[in-house]
């Protein structure tokens, strides 16, 4: 996937193929304020409060306590952008938007770009970091509970996004029983599980400043009695054994790649034979991606860690006596794929792409 530049008409099209148009531009001054815009209409409430109907800049200056001259300006911006549309002298949320922008919809995304702005304060040292190697580590720059807030609200529309995709594509042998679910923070992925399988419990290990968040998310969803979050590290602390399915979402590309590894063999190793471990994350394929590389590039800089190549993953499972490699591109969420395999005690595995299976 590669983001660019769009043309409004013809004679812009035209310009654009004959090279005319200055889009580094695009790329290093005006990308900057259109995504610095859309984050502060989500800071500031103005999309939410539009999200429930419409209003004039002045109305929407007097609820927020903004001022009004700059709420009519970052208005027009978003305006300008399709995110609203103006009707009059109010504006109102775009029919396109309303799908991910609304805060009481199925598929809202708004906490991720919330807690972009987080990611804004990070992507302002690169060159700090490329020149000593040393990441931000932001499991443990994050100031304060807050933060921690922004970051497990975030990480939870991700999730809500494509869970049902990834429960309904992920095969088991038969009903689980037991889950552990490694990093996985705010227990979307667990409470999928469960209402999916009635007779499964989940454990849920993830870092302290987590798991009470976590915790109050999963007690809306009325599966409290089955998920359980326990503070931990997953690098060091003991993961228990005999679970039927270990889920490592989002987790290994925030580690170098030898932790990734061993974390990935410590949850091979709390599975019951037979049992399955799940895998999701951004990969690296042969064919250019700018997104891909701009997430390597993003795990770098927070944790040196980066994003793999599905024969990498694929070759971790191997050493880790895995077998039946399952791979499979999400729909709903270009540029994640999910890997699943089966313990076993026998030796040697082949790789199995969208959805084939090789015994």
């Amino acid at each position: 996937m590669r983001l660019g530049v769009l043309s409004d008409g013809l004679v812009e099209w035209l310009a654009l193929r004959l090279n005319r148009v200055p889009t580094p531009l695009a790329d290093g001054v005006f990308a900057m304020m259109a995504c610095r815009a859309l984050m502060a209409g989500l800071r500031l409430g103005l999309i939410d409060e539009l999200a429930s109907r419409p209003a004039s800049a002045e109305d929407l200056a007097e609820r927020l306590g903004l001022e009004p001259v700059g709420t009519s300006a970052l208005a027009e911006a978003l305006a300008s952008g399709g995110y609203l549309e103006r009707v009059g002298p109010r504006y109102r949320l775009a029919g396109w938007a309303r799908r991910w922008l609304d805060p009481n919809g199925p598929s809202y995304v708004g906490n991720l770009i919330r807690f972009n702005q987080d990611h804004w304060e990070w992507w302002s040292q690169p060159e700090t970091v490329l020149e000593t190697g040393q990441p931000i580590a932001i499991h443990q720059a994050l100031p304060d509970s807050a933060a921690w807030r922004r970051y497990v609200l975030g990480m939870r529309d991700l999730a809500e996004l494509v869970a049902d995709e990834v429960v309904g594509a992920l095969r088991l042998s038969g009903p689980p029983r037991r889950l552990l679910d490694i990093g996985g923070a705010h227990g979307a992925y667990a409470a999928a599980f469960c209402r999916r399988y009635p007779m499964l419990t989940a454990m849920v290990l993830d870092l302290p400043s987590v798991v009470e968040i976590g915790a109050e998310l999963v007690a809306t969803t009325g599966l409290t009695d089955r998920i359980e979050f326990r503070a931990g590290d997953a690098c060091r602390d003991a993961l228990g054994s005999g679970y039927d399915v270990v889920l490592l979402f989002d987790v290994l590309h925030h580690f170098p790649t030898e932790e990734a590894r061993r974390l990935l063999n410590r949850a091979v190793g709390a599975l019951s034979p037979g049992g399955v471990i799940a895998i999701l994350e951004p990969t690296r394929t042969p064919r250019p991606s700018q997104l891909a590389a701009l997430l390597h590039l993003h795990y770098f800089l927070a944790s040196r860690g980066g994003v793999s190549s599905p024969e990498t993953l694929v070759a971790w499972l191997a050493e880790a006596s895995c077998q039946r490699v399952r791979h499979r591109a999400l729909r709903r969420a270009p540029g994640l794929s999910l890997f699943s395999a089966y313990r076993c005690s026998t030796s040697g595995i082949r790789y199995a792409a969208s959805g084939q299976v090789h015994g």
